[in-house]
């Protein structure tokens, strides 16, 4: 439009002209101006708002009412509006809507407030004025649509303003609008719908007892007869609730969507506005939300639509069934079916009925947090949601959305025909694949042993039987009596909410007395109990769990912690980034976030490792309602489990019953033979990490004991036995090898050993393959040998407690005597020493010495076979053993002098030197040096240091590799079958010895 005219018009609003003129004036203003966005630009410019929001001051309805419509569509340019907020346009706009009831006029000017407010400081201003209170009264069913329209959108607006919303709420505007939304979507053409749940109650009792009155006292037996039923019966009640559920769009439903599109356009508005208010208000306007009873109700009934309705409800319910008060509201409106048919009939192709991701995790919300009453779970289960959650499951890339759905499951282990769909569905292979992923990039991180603080234990004072008898009659008197329901909120109410991946226990059930957990969440994920004993549905009322009485009040808060975890993270800080708009929008940049991929770099470590917990947990649980689980018993999930038990930091609570329900089902044995899982189990004592007082590596030692001692069991029985030796007389060759290596690790009953051992051959086939099979086989081989040696207590036992691990000063023994007798050793090398010493050591020396031997004559001792070291070392001894300073024996620096030593004092008769020489050797062996000691042995005739070499090969404990070196040197040795005989022979004489002890 020309610029001039435009200036025209503003000039004439501007003077003080007729009445009738000005109105005419703003007609064609409204009519030809403000219709485009180039128009309101040149309006702005030419100053035309200052003269409006002066023509909203006059006292003429129609002038005020176009002025507003004028205003209103300059205040959709962003400039335009803060400029108006400049002007001052906000006392006089909210003192039209205390002032004038024209349903128009405050429509206008609910819309002119709702553009401006979008500015942080003129919605300030606006809530300065005292808005909350006025909307209270406009916000009201007798209102006309559009009026409603524009009051929830600034409602919507100003909701950002925290002193707004405290008003709002104590004001009731929440309630009223929902109240609306239940006014505009009630069925009407179901005349007999009943408006609330009390209503239906009364007129249950009314038509069984039509001629008797009801009080409050009557209403409350009746639930509680009801209660009594259902946990009774629970099966009968399930299936018969799901028969009586009316199907969808029956013409008996109390509450459907409206068809009108100004009706729709209204509920539209109420359910973005309320989307915004429940992200960081849900426990606060819960109650607002309800209404008169109905509320839940009727918002499962639009989002049972579908349509523009299904996103927002979805929203909403989905924030609030996170809140402890509302959870069994929720559940009693039948939003669990509602989620369950949507995700049902979710269909990409399909664009009715097509989710988006942020609908499937709301759906996914609703589900998991619901399934805590027994209710739920057999209508999750008979709809067959429970497919589409396994199958969302494998799907979704989303942390959140996997630990939401672990959550659900976690209730379904106390179902036995649910846990055997889900696992019929294959959910232990699903959790074996993300556990897999999780593990893929994982560090060890292992925790030092915590020594407790010391208890100080006092003496209990005695009482007489007298005080006895009355102490407990003063403690009956004050316990309170007991009654068949708990409070709302304690452990044992109906209304309570399940631990969050609880160790033991059953989730309650909103219409049961069924015991459960006091925690919304466990803060103790460690926990190790052993009593989970729970049934399927509900639980009977026989044996009730005592246990410590939490307020309502802090089990709200406690949850509301633990459950923040789960929602979404930018849902969490929408208000705090100010982009209130993005809720409106599902394809806005929030919908984006929560539907990306979440990547293991923004992941923390502590995120990562809670994420195993919980599969750990489902995978624990879950087997106790099993009588089999074959897919536990697979390679891969052995595999995963037993990295898990290097990877976390308490493997006992979690991985110990896993394994050990894997071991002790005998149908898993046969499986269990045909891979290397018993010498993995075995190799968990190794854990191949430096450290000191490791308290995961003592569990993981714990846990090898354990589980090897549970196949020991099976291994041992008479079904065991014949598996193992059918395998080892009639099996292929391969697999006869390898049942010969497991059976010396589980087979732990000397009877059963020897035969196994000897008239099955298991030895000589685990010996042969040492000597001779592949590499790979012969370390396991050499395992088991460790294995077995450790069960038949084949060690030697007595390493001497005076050696320590020092070195020595080799001329420690130089002394500064007169008399010097010199020791001439190999290649003619001399090493000097004190004669006195040798006559007072050794009877020995003092006969040569003093006597007409060449020794004494020549003061030389000639040993040509001993070295210097071997010498020197000798000599330290034989100071030490003069001062009687033999208790702490210092340790050689190699074997070699150490058996030289050995030798000589055997030669010249030093017992105490010899006894503290074989603890030296005791503690100084090692792979390398065994052969030695081995050979020295066989050439010298020495028995004792034969056993000692003997049981080192066989117990000691080192890694495969180095001991197959060791075992394969040693058969190639001078004295190689004479070795072979006595490693034999010491195996086969154990396992007599101990049958004859036995």
């Amino acid at each position: 439009m020309d610029s001039d005219k435009i200036k025209e018009y503003i000039g004439e609003l501007s003077s003080d002209g007729d009445k009738k003129a000005i109105y005419r004036n703003l007609i064609k203003i409204r009519a030809d101006v403000v219709k485009t966005r180039e128009g309101i630009e040149i309006f702005h410019e030419h100053g035309g708002l200052k003269p409006l929001v002066e023509l909203i001051k006059k006292p003429n309805e129609k002038i005020i009412d176009v002025s507003l419509s004028i205003l209103g569509n300059c205040c959709t340019v962003e400039k335009c509006a803060k400029k108006a907020g400049e002007l001052g346009v906000v006392a006089p706009l909210i003192l039209l809507l205390r002032t004038i009831t024209n349903d128009s006029i405050q429509c206008r000017t609910c819309r002119i407030l709702g553009n401006i407010a979008a500015d942080d400081d003129i919605a300030k201003q606006i809530y300065d004025r005292g808005v909350s209170s006025i909307l209270m009264t406009i916000i009201d069913e007798t209102k006309p649509i559009p009026t409603l329209v524009m009051a929830v959108r600034l409602v919507t607006k100003m909701w950002k303003i925290i002193s707004f919303q405290i008003e709002a709420r104590r004001n009731g505007i929440i309630r009223r609008m929902m109240m609306i939304v239940i006014k505009y979507s009630r069925n009407e053409t179901n005349v007999g719908a009943s408006t609330s749940a009390e209503a239906t109650e009364e007129d249950m009792l009314t038509k069984m007892h039509p001629n008797r009155e009801f009080r409050e006292s009557t209403r409350k037996s009746f639930k509680s007869m009801i209660k009594r039923m259902e946990n009774a019966r629970s099966d009968i009640f399930d299936y018969a609730m799901l028969g009586k559920e009316q199907p969808e769009s029956a013409p008996k439903d109390d509450f459907v969507a409206p068809m009108e599109a100004d009706k729709c356009d209204l509920i539209s508005g109420i359910l973005r506005c309320l989307q915004i208010v429940v992200k960081n208000n849900g426990s606060l306007i819960s109650d607002y939300i309800h209404a008169d009873g109905s509320g839940y109700k009727c918002l499962v009934a639009l989002g049972r639509s579908g349509g523009q309705f299904r996103g927002p409800v979805l929203s909403i319910l989905s924030s609030l069934v996170f809140t402890y008060s509302t959870r069994e509201d929720i559940g009693c409106a039948n939003a669990v079916s509602m989620a369950s048919e949507l995700l049902q009939r979710n269909n990409p192709n399909d664009a009715e009925n097509c989710l988006s991701a942020l609908e499937i995790r709301c759906c996914v919300n609703l589900i998991c947090l619901l399934a805590e009453d027994s209710c739920n779970r057999a209508k999750i289960r008979h709809g067959g949601a429970l497919k589409q959650l396994l199958q969302r499951f494998r799907e979704t890339e989303c942390r959140q959305e996997r630990d939401m759905i672990m959550y659900g499951f976690t209730f379904f282990c106390y179902d036995q025909m649910s846990i055997c769909l889900l696992v019929r569905e294959g959910l232990i292979g699903a959790l074996i694949k993300r556990l897999t992923e999780e593990l893929a990039d994982a560090v060890v991180d292992h925790v030092p042993i915590e020594k407790g603080p010391e208890i100080k234990v006092t003496k209990r004072k005695k009482f007489a039987e007298s005080d006895i008898a009355h102490l407990m009659k003063r403690l009956r008197s004050k316990s309170p009596k007991p009654s068949h329901f708990s409070e709302p909120g304690s452990p044992g109410s109906s209304s309570g909410f399940g631990s969050l991946y609880a160790n033991h226990g059953s989730p309650s059930s909103f219409c049961s007395i069924s015991p459960k957990s006091n925690s919304p969440r466990s803060t103790d994920l460690d926990s190790d109990d052993e009593s989970v004993n729970y049934s399927p549905v509900c639980s009977d009322n026989e044996e009730e769990i005592k246990q410590p009485v939490v307020r309502t009040e802090e089990r709200r808060d406690v949850e509301h912690e633990g459950l923040s975890h789960l929602c979404d993270d930018d849902s969490q800080n929408s208000f705090q980034a100010g982009t209130l708009t993005n809720i409106l929008d599902e394809n806005s940049q929030e919908a984006a976030l929560l539907d990306a991929v979440v990547t293991k770099e923004l992941q923390s470590e502590g995120t990562e490792k809670s994420t195993i917990k919980r599969i750990l947990l489902l995978l624990r649980d879950m087997p106790l309602r099993l009588p089999h689980a074959p897919e536990l018993a697979k390679l891969e999930s052995l595999s995963v489990l037993l990295k898990t038990c290097r990877f976390i930091s308490n493997p006992h609570a979690y991985c110990n019953k896993i394994l050990y329900f894997i071991v002790q089902d005998t149908k898993n044995f046969v499986p269990l033979l045909q891979h290397d899982f018993i010498i993995d189990i075995y190799r968990l004592r190794h854990t191949g990490y430096d450290h000191v007082d490791c308290q995961s590596c003592a569990e993981m030692k714990t846990i090898s004991t354990s589980i090897l001692g549970g196949l020991s069991a099976i291994a041992e029985s008479g079904y065991g036995r014949g598996e193992l030796a059918h395998y080892l007389l009639t099996g292929e060759r391969e697999m006869r090898k390898h049942v010969a290596i497991l059976t010396i690790f589980i087979i732990r009953d000397r009877k059963f050993l020897y035969t196994f051992l000897v008239d099955h051959s298991a030895l000589y086939t685990v010996m042969e393959i040492i000597l001779t099979d592949d590499k790979a086989l012969g370390e396991k081989a050499c395992l088991g040998i460790t294995a077995l040696a450790e069960n038949l207590n084949i060690c030697d036992g007595q390493v001497d407690d005076k050696t320590e691990n020092r070195s020595y000063d080799e001329d420690n023994y130089a002394t500064g005597d007169d008399g010097v007798i010199s020791f001439v050793v190999k290649d003619n090398e001399r090493v000097d020493f004190s004669e006195n010493i040798l006559k007072e050591c050794s009877d020995v020396f003092k006969s040569m010495l003093t006597s007409q031997f060449k020794e004494s004559i020549n003061k030389e001792i000639h040993i040509a076979d001993v070295s210097v070291a071997g010498i020197k070392y000798f000599l330290n001894l034989l100071v030490l053993s003069r001062s009687d300073s033999l208790e702490c024996v210092p340790l050689a620096f190699e074997m070699a002098p150490a058996l030289e030593a050995y030798e000589l004092s055997m030669r010249y008769m030093l017992s105490e030197i010899e006894a503290a020489l074989l603890g030296v050797i005791r503690k100084v062996i090692s792979e390398k040096s065994v052969l030695n000691v081995f050979e020295w042995a066989m050439n010298n005739n020495n028995r004792q240091l034969l056993e000692i070499s003997v049981y080192y090969y066989l117990s000691s404990d080192i890694c495969g590799k180095k001991k197959l070196s060791m075992f394969r040197e040693a058969d190639l040795s001078e004295y190689g079958n004479q070795w072979n005989q006595l490693m034999l022979d010491t195996i086969v004489d154990k396992c007599v010895a101990s049958m004859e002890v036995a």
